[in-house]
């Protein structure tokens, strides 16, 4: 009777340790993706009162999270997790204080590349982590990168559309939150974990990146369409009949496709939690479907701020949701498939290194975007009498939005 009690208490031990992994690998999703759409929701108050192309702002916080992403995996694996952890904390924290705090645009850029560098290694580092845990703690993982996502651009747009408060003061009263990142590891269940030796010492990285390049090739399309629309053609589509200014309407953009993205990225969780059983039949492995549904709307919308065609923002705000689901599915059926696909170091090392594709298609998409956004706002003012409609940016920050 005495072992059975034992017994007992041990496992609901491990059930109240296991719940605290997957509340921490949720906090870690939430954290590191809020702070990068944060960047997304505020780059054009960023730029507000200049001509400079929005993927400026992608540029700088798609470069450094690259590089990180590309090169982590080949060395990251000898640093220990609780120093990766608190790097990515403290990069975090100084790089939202900068880019809130600095009045030069160059000084803000320099913020938004830290926040970059902090996401980079912090992805890598806790994708690879989900390699040691059950398969829920990667669907956790997920659908806090969702929640993140949709949270943080809502938050952004309630204070400084609804409640008139500064973009500043908004990015410095999240910044304490990213002290949450020590907290979770501190409380997380480490007994699964169990560092292995890095495959760059085996040779194996090369052949492992081999075997993942075909289907890297569409999670790199579906990011590239995805984010060159979201920072580069949505930027000049706005209209005469919306109820609020053209500067409001990049806001609803951003925030609706986050929460589009939101309910992609966690609907395996969400399925998961109503009937387990449905985890593995929900599943999708086709990854190219969805680069050529977001190759799909990325046309659409070029030709729509071309032609002007569309006559109400509702139009565009349904479709950026649907543009949000799309990638969230995306991207959480790519961290089943490659988890699938792997084992033991080699998984590891796979789990970190699909950032990469994601990374190098908000890059180029950033590139890009320099030649696009031009083009399509020189265009509008070709066509259009109230040249406002062609840039969803403020003039200045003294009176950012419509009801301030």
């Amino acid at each position: 009777m005495r072992e059975a009690g034992i017994s007992e208490v041990e496992s609901r031990s491990l059930e109240r340790e296991s719940l605290k992994t997957i509340v921490a690998f949720f906090v870690f999703g939430a954290l590191l993706c809020g702070a990068n759409s944060l960047v997304v929701a505020g780059a054009q108050d960023t730029l507000a009162g200049t001509l400079i192309q929005t993927s400026t702002v992608l540029l700088a916080n798609s470069l450094p999270n690259l590089v990180a992403c590309s090169v982590a995996p080949y060395f990251v694996q000898n640093i220990p997790y609780s120093v990766r952890i608190s790097a990515v904390g403290m990069s975090y924290i100084c790089g939202a204080l900068t880019f809130a705090m600095a009045t030069q645009i160059n000084w803000k850029l320099f913020g938004i590349g830290l926040t970059s560098f902090a996401l980079g290694v912090g992805e890598t580092t806790v994708s690879a982590l989900t390699s040691f845990y059950r398969e829920i703690c990667l669907t956790a993982f997920s659908a806090g990168t969702g929640t993140g996502f949709s949270m943080a651009p809502l938050y952004y747009m309630a204070l400084t559309t609804w409640t008139c408060v500064s973009p500043q003061i908004t990015i410095i009263v999240m910044s304490p939150s990213y002290l949450l990142f020590f907290v979770c590891y501190y409380v997380m269940d480490k007994k699964p974990f169990k560092p292995s030796r890095p495959l760059s010492d085996d040779k194996h990285g090369f052949r492992v990146i081999w075997r993942m390049l075909p289907h890297l090739l569409p999670l790199f399309i579906a990011w590239f369409a995805d984010y060159l629309t979201i920072q580069a053609v949505l930027t000049t589509l706005a209209f005469p009949n919306a109820p609020f200014e053209p500067r409001d309407d990049y806001q609803y953009y951003v925030v609706v496709r986050m929460l589009g993205e939101v309910v992609g990225r966690s609907y395996l969780v969400m399925l998961f939690i109503i009937k387990p059983d449905w985890l593995e039949k929900a599943k999708f492995s086709y990854l190219w479907v969805f680069a050529v549904i977001q190759a799909a709307l990325l046309l659409f919308f070029i030709l729509a701020a071309w032609y002007r065609f569309l006559t109400s923002i509702w139009i565009v705000v349904v479709i950026s949701f649907f543009r949000g689901v799309v990638i969230g599915v995306a991207y959480v059926n790519a961290l089943a498939f490659f988890r699938g696909r792997f084992e033991g170091p080699h998984r590891e090392f796979a789990m970190g290194y699909i950032l990469v594709s994601i990374g190098l298609g908000s890059f180029v998409a950033a590139l890009m975007g320099l030649i696009t956004e031009p083009l399509l706002l020189d265009h509008c003012k070709t066509l259009v009498n109230k040249t406002d409609l062609c840039f969803t940016r403020a003039r200045s920050l003294d009176r950012f939005s419509s009801v301030c």
